[in-house]
């Protein structure tokens, strides 16, 4: 009877020594911030950091949003001048980690609760809410802001007399309207009826850029001039993206012409000799008024080989697949 006795103090002991008091979020999250109110996420880990992270991830799941992550190692090494008995230095190294969030997100400002540190579990925990009321004004606003620059965009589009100007003009209207998709998405969530008349205005604009497109892109018909290319390689694919995008290319009187030129500089050491590309390209108009409507220039790396000719392949190849990544978007 006396062990039992004993037995239940000394748990009541450790019991009052390891107490801990509880944050009212890290017990009840919806007492704190009510869901009416707030759309809130609490979130653990090994560090005060790490358990934001966690938060931040939960609570980009309410928007469908993209959280990244980077998490990085380094080595610190140091010397002990102290040696041991045998007169040796010793070395000691630690690694430590650094953790770097990234949001690629449309959240609206994130606040969070001061962390709580878990000593029975050891770990942190931290609750990360956005008030919904003002969630829903920042993103309102975005979407006015959006909607009238793209519709300025549109007029412009609409009353230029050069087809060229007017399509590319209408297709950055089309690119800004599909990334104020994504924040009528995250106002949906908070307000469905808000969401849905900025949803159907996006929806009008689109429609009004892309028949500017549609009815300016038979005009669109290209020559391409490209000096200093004696194989034709910059030339042929030039030609080739344009007319995977459905434009009109090496017809007999063509409304542009893409002209420009590559350069290679030639260098060499005791490794082997290497070659240093370089492109411009700029868009005229035939109708005499020589104004430059596009251009798209690039430095490139050195690329080297042990001989001159399989440099020059390695470059030609470089270029090839750069033009194919990011012409057509610099163009248009």
């Amino acid at each position: 009877m006396k062990k039992r006795i004993l037995f239940a103090g000394f748990f009541i002991l450790v019991s009052n020594l390891f107490c801990e008091n509880f944050p009212l979020w890290y017990e009840n999250k919806g007492l704190q911030f009510s869901d009416f109110e707030y759309i809130s996420a609490v979130g653990t880990g090994y560090s005060e950091a790490a358990a934001k992270d966690s938060a931040l991830s939960e609570l980009a799941l309410y928007f469908e949003a993209k959280i990244s992550v980077q998490r990085s190692a380094k080595l610190h090494g140091s010397e002990s001048l102290s040696g041991n008995s045998f007169g040796n230095t010793e070395k000691q190294r630690s690694v430590y980690s650094e953790t770097n969030v990234a949001s690629e997100t449309k959240l609206p400002a994130v606040s969070f609760t001061n962390s709580f540190f878990n000593s029975a579990r050891n770990e942190y925990s931290v609750c990360a809410y956005i008030k919904k009321s003002d969630a829903i004004n920042e993103f309102q606003g975005i979407l006015s802001a959006g909607i009238l620059s793209v519709n300025e965009k549109i007029q412009k589009s609409e009353n230029s007399k050069n087809p060229y100007l007017a399509f590319s003009v209408a297709n950055s209207a089309i690119i800004s309207l599909e990334k104020l998709r994504d924040t009528v998405q995250s106002l949906s969530v908070l307000d469905a009826k808000s969401g849905s008349e900025s949803l159907k205005s996006i929806g009008i604009l689109s429609e009004r850029a892309g028949g500017i497109m549609s009815r300016e892109k038979p005009k669109l018909t290209f020559s391409v001039e490209i000096k200093n290319d004696a194989e034709k390689n910059v030339s042929y694919t030039v030609q080739q993206l344009l007319e995977s995008k459905g434009f009109v290319c090496g017809i007999k009187n063509p409304n542009f012409l893409i002209s420009g030129n590559v350069h290679y500089s030639e260098s060499k050491n005791a490794v082997g000799v290497f070659v240093r590309p370089a492109i411009s390209l700029q868009v005229f108009s035939l109708d005499g008024s020589n104004e430059i409507l596009g251009s798209y220039s690039r430095q490139y790396p050195k690329y080297g080989h042990r001989d001159l000719s399989n440099a020059y392949a390695k470059a030609r190849v470089e270029i090839e697949k750069d033009l194919k990544e990011n012409l057509i978007d610099s163009l248009f």
